[in-house]
């Protein structure tokens, strides 16, 4: 229709001319006031076109006369008719020509406009720059393109119930914010140039950006998507504004080949991961698919949201992520970045699939000391080569600035790699922090600690090459399940302070190397411990070898496993440890073998022959049931105080005599006669009545 003719341009023009009137009649001059602009699309499908004149008729794109102005403020309809389909590209509307001025980004002949409130109808395209790919105006080719909406006080509004492209084949496709926008509507929000990887040059021009102050957010309302490849937050121009997003719906990447970068910051280097200023706040969904990437740059405050890479797909994690949840699946990764304080942080989150610190990459848990549990039901992994690194390195580390407990029913894994660590950083809590590992947790490979691990879950040291380290400087409490394994030459190796509450068993094939303390629980040696053990309390058992010395003051040793043989290199035990020797038969296989190769020194506790299991001829002799390479000492040598010796489970009409034939402790069984089944004698030689007791 033509526009100089028209409706809504008659009753508009009408109605300013009747309010001229009043304030004309009244004294008064008419204020400078905020227009409604309507998109009637009679011209073209340019933005910037006010009017055609063709055969004498004028045919109108806006009513009232525009394109809109920004000053004043002016609030924008897209036909505000659900009936009509309209689209509008804001694009240059001549060709632009390059010339050395159009080289610098959002410097480039910028075409575009302005809006205080914008509303999209449902079939509606509102296109910000242009893409051959789309079908769209040609116009673009050298040219910026921007949309800038601005909060006039209390907020500004963009409801978008169909489409809003940001499409860019030449320079930039912008979408500027200035104060608080709220972006809404059942619609979907799109960057995208319409190619993926033979044009992916292109695909960070499409820009969501804030306008010339740090106060400007952008609120991304529940029930609304923003989609595709560019950046959302940053505009590449240090002079220009930055953007705080909080997301309340969805925030998707699905251009295959490309990447989405969501930024508050400029080069991805926070120096306060928590700024208040350009934040990301994200209360819905962000998430990569169909083999794309999101690369999100600052920190997030992800309480209540759900970050997440499907399969194909990637998301390289910036400053921080606090509270929420992150989440793979199928191939999809979720990457940390960063060294040092500058490296991802995660603190209270909660892990679904796969979290990875690759590439000599860091993983930081508890911004500034803070303490949290880290609900892990996926998979933490160190030290993996970075799919899109060209020299890729295959170590990385996990530091400690807080007390952290690891929950769940997930794994941590380090690669075989000998720069792998564990470490902390305790200056904000002036001690040094605390990674528990809870009781479904699975920590394996190598590393090497320098902080204060306690395991309630299962260790595995499994690796080929490298040990599973603890530096001089870390400390490992054990109270769930450790297990050497692995064909490494040293499977675990501890320089620091190792303290075992729980299981720990060593593998045959398998050493342990370095100092133990254990004051519970149970160690099996069926490989190899090269070092020392402190026997406090629980049971020492195992057919390996101990190339070490033991020292039991007030646990049960007892070599083999029901029974077998075990070597050690030096023995002492002192009153309240007990060594247990188990006869289940005749044949020599049938019994306890323990091998003392250097000295051993009985100054207290008991030894203990069991026989509860005997199903022998019931006359036998042993004579080998321990043997000592080296000095025996019977007695202290100040105090004269020794060891009992208990001869336990001896079936009705049997007898038993202990006796040391030089360095060798033997028992032989005979007939019963008139005498106790149970005989106790004194390493010196008394004779006293033991005390029945079956081994545990």
């Amino acid at each position: 229709m033509p526009a100089s003719t028209s409706a809504p341009h008659i009753r508009l023009r009408r109605l300013s001319a009747l309010c001229a009137a009043l304030l004309a009649g009244a004294g008064l001059s008419a204020p400078l006031a905020a227009a409604d602009y309507v998109w009637l699309g009679q011209a073209d499908t340019l933005w910037n076109t006010n009017n055609r004149t063709v055969g004498g008729t004028t045919y109108w794109n806006w009513s009232p006369s525009g394109p809109p102005t920004n000053y004043p403020a002016s609030r924008v309809f897209i036909d505000n008719d659900p009936s009509r389909n309209s689209t509008v590209q804001i694009a240059p509307p001549y060709a632009i020509t390059p010339s050395p001025y159009c080289t610098q980004r959002i410097d480039c002949a910028a075409f575009g406009g302005s809006a205080t409130h914008l509303a999209i109808d449902a079939g509606d395209t509102l296109i910000i720059g242009g893409s051959a790919a789309f079908n769209d105006a040609i116009n673009y080719s050298f040219g910026d393109a921007r949309l800038i909406v601005s909060d006039p006080g209390g907020g500004a509004s963009l409801i978008n119930n169909g489409t809003l492209r940001l499409s860019s084949d030449g320079r930039l496709a912008l979408l500027g914010i200035s104060g608080t926008v709220t972006l809404s509507g059942s619609g979907t929000t799109l960057l995208g140039n319409g190619y993926t990887n033979e044009r992916a040059t292109f695909n960070d021009s499409q820009i969501i950006y804030g306008v010339s102050t740090d106060a400007n957010t952008l609120v991304i309302a529940q029930g609304h998507t923003l989609r595709g490849a560019g950046k959302l937050g940053y505009n590449g121009n240090l002079a220009g504004g930055r953007l705080s997003v909080v997301n309340q719906g969805s925030v998707v990447a699905d251009n295959a080949a490309s990447f989405l970068m969501i930024s508050g910051l400029p080069n991805g280097n926070p120096a306060s991961p928590y700024s208040t200023l350009h934040s990301l706040v994200n209360r819905g969904d962000i998430r990569a698919e169909n083999g794309s990437r999101i690369w999100i740059t600052s920190a997030i405050d992800n309480a209540g949201g759900l970050i997440e890479a499907r399969n194909a797909s990637s998301i390289d994690l910036g400053a921080a992520v606090y509270g929420g949840t992150l989440r793979t699946t199928g191939s999809g990764r979720i990457y940390t970045d960063g060294t040092n304080g500058v490296a991802t942080f995660l603190t209270g989150v909660t892990i679904e699939g796969r979290v990875e610190a690759t590439s000599g990459n860091e993983m930081n848990f508890g911004w500034n000391g803070a303490s949290s549990t880290i609900t892990n039901n996926g998979t933490l992994a160190f030290g993996l080569a970075h799919p899109r690194d060209v020299s890729p390195t295959t170590y990385a580390k996990l530091r400690l600035y807080g007390d952290t407990l690891l929950a769940g029913t997930g794994r941590v894994e380090f690669s075989d790699d000998a720069g792998n660590v564990l470490d902390y950083y305790g200056n904000y809590i002036s001690r040094v922090p605390v990674l528990t590992l809870g009781a479904g947790q699975t920590f394996s490979g190598a590393t090497r600690i320098r902080g204060a691990v306690v395991n309630q879950g299962l260790i595995e040291a499994n690796t080929a090459v490298n040990p599973l380290l603890l530096d001089s400087s870390g400390s490992l409490v054990n109270e769930g399940r450790m297990v050497v394994s692995g064909s490494a030459p040293v499977g675990f190796q501890t320089n620091g302070q190792f303290r075992n509450q729980g299981e720990l068993r060593i593998e045959a094939g398998s050493t342990f190397s370095g100092l133990m303390t254990q004051s519970a629980g149970t160690t099996t040696v069926m490989g190899t411990f090269a070092g020392n053990i402190i026997l406090q309390s629980g049971v020492l058992k195992g057919t390996g070898s101990i190339t070490g010395n033991v020292s039991n003051s007030g646990g049960i040793f007892a070599p083999g496993t029901s029974p077998g043989t075990l070597t050690l290199q030096n023995y002492t035990q002192t009153a309240g440890g007990e060594l247990v020797l188990e006869i289940d038969g005749d044949a020599p296989s049938q019994r306890d073998h323990l091998i003392i190769l250097g000295n051993a020194s009985f100054y207290g506790g008991r030894i203990v022959i069991d026989l509860g299991e005997y199903a022998g001829t019931g006359a036998a002799s042993f004579a080998d049931l321990l043997s000592v390479g080296g000095t025996l000492r019977l007695a202290h040598p100040v105090t004269g105080a020794g060891a009992v010796i208990d001869v336990i489970g001896l079936a009705p009409g049997r007898t038993a005599q202990a006796s040391w034939n030089g360095s060798t402790l033997g028992l032989s069984i005979a007939a019963a006669v008139p005498e106790p089944s149970a005989y106790a004698l004194m390493l010196a030689g008394l004779g006293l009545i033991g005390l029945a007791r079956r081994r545990t």
